[in-house]
């Protein structure tokens, strides 16, 4: 089975990293991120959560979305095949 990564290169310049998968926001960083959205006279601030990316929302940004140039798929290796008796 195959695993993803983000990119370490990408991460290195932008460690906070965020994408939308199917409407709910991820932190690709692996670290559930909250952002304080400050409020004014009318609107109240909030906080807006973005929970830690996982490996099928990797699966689902690398070959759904295109993601390749911040995505990374790394193939599992077979099984090593036993040597043969004789």
């Amino acid at each position: 089975m195959a695993t993803y990564q983000v990119k370490p290169a990408f991460l290195a310049k932008n460690p906070a990293a965020r994408t939308q998968v199917q409407g709910e926001g991820v932190s690709l960083n692996g670290k559930e991120q909250i952002i304080k959205i400050e409020g004014s006279a009318a609107v109240p601030g909030y906080e807006k959560r973005f929970r830690a990316v996982t490996q099928a929302d990797l699966q689902y940004l690398y070959e759904v979305k295109g993601m390749t140039d911040v995505i990374i798929k790394i193939d599992a290796k077979p099984d090593a095949q036993p040597a043969s008796k004789g």
